[in-house]
């Protein structure tokens, strides 16, 4: 099984758009699938070597989880895709346009099997 990896700011659309993929391929968002994406460490070679880093909107909208600003949101992108980067994998834009556009942009990649 092909497993990937969809990072991106606090805020960036991550649940939306993973949402988004579940509904659009037929299947829930299982509670497993949340567990491993949110797993701190994983074995070498258990992903695959992109990373789907979604770029943030304009703006965060805070919640009893979510307290942090926009600002340090963009920051913490930075350091976010540099940590991936140098764990060795390669950041795979999606842009901050609507959920379909960035679900068939990761659908695009998945489906040309990217390295």
């Amino acid at each position: 099984m092909r497993r990937h990896i969809l990072t991106g700011t606090p805020g960036a659309g991550k649940t939306t758009v993973l949402r988004a993929l579940a509904t659009y391929l037929g299947h829930p968002a299982p509670p497993a699938l949340t567990a491993e994406l949110t797993r701190p460490t994983t074995p070498p070679g258990l992903y695959e070597p992109y990373v789907f880093l979604l770029r943030p909107l304009d703006f965060v909208a805070p919640t009893v989880a979510r307290r942090i600003s926009y600002e340090d949101s963009l920051a913490f992108e930075e350091v976010h895709e540099e940590s991936y980067r140098r764990f060795g994998f390669r950041p795979v834009e999606v842009p901050a346009v609507g959920v379909e556009e960035r679900v068939d942009r990761i659908l695009e990649v998945v489906g040309a099997g990217e390295d």
